[in-house]
């Protein structure tokens, strides 16, 4: 597995394991209506509570979290990811994406399908994080990977379906990142 794919796996891994916090203060999925984040620095939206979204920069790759009652939602971007032009280097991306995720003693694995947003492609995983119902979608294409992952909080009620619904909200909105 390439350094780089090791790298957001690891990074995926800590954000989400971090993410337990006092759910009575934090905001709810089920109250977002139209509020939406949008990260002028890599051209997208995910609909999340206002004010919630927390960005940083860690070795190249930018990480967005947002910490809500129901769980955690997170958004890696790695702008020097290595060239992804074919369809072989794409199946290799996401094998070796997918050996990190099976690798690990604390995921099970329940399924993956495909996923596209714009000209990235990749695979969506449906996993269990210690026992947390957690959906990541892995795209890649040219030099940029985005890794949007949410993980649901197993003692609120509908939490894996709000998460699922807030990760599948992603959406390019940039002409430069579609």
């Amino acid at each position: 597995m390439t350094k780089n794919i090791k790298y957001l796996v690891s990074l995926v891994f800590m954000t989400l394991v971090f993410a337990v916090a006092a759910t009575a203060q934090l905001p709810s999925l089920a109250n977002v209506g139209d509020d939406v984040y949008t990260s002028e620095a890599d051209g997208f939206e995910i609909a999340v509570p206002d004010g919630c979204m927390k960005s940083g920069l860690d070795e190249g790759v930018r990480s967005y979290s947002c910490d809500v009652k129901e769980g955690r939602i997170t958004v890696l971007v790695n702008p020097d990811n290595t060239n992804i032009k074919t369809n072989a280097d794409l199946a290799n991306f996401l094998r070796g994406f997918k050996e990190g995720l099976v690798k690990n003693p604390d995921v099970k694995f329940f399924g993956e399908t495909t996923a596209q947003i714009g000209d990235y492609r990749g695979a969506s995983y449906q996993i269990t994080m210690e026992g947390e119902k957690t959906l990541m979608v892995a795209l890649v294409w040219g030099k940029f990977a985005v890794l949007i992952s949410g993980r649901a909080n197993s003692k609120v009620a509908n939490s894996a379906e709000l998460i699922s619904s807030a990760v599948r909200s992603f959406t390019f909105v940039s002409p430069s990142s579609k």
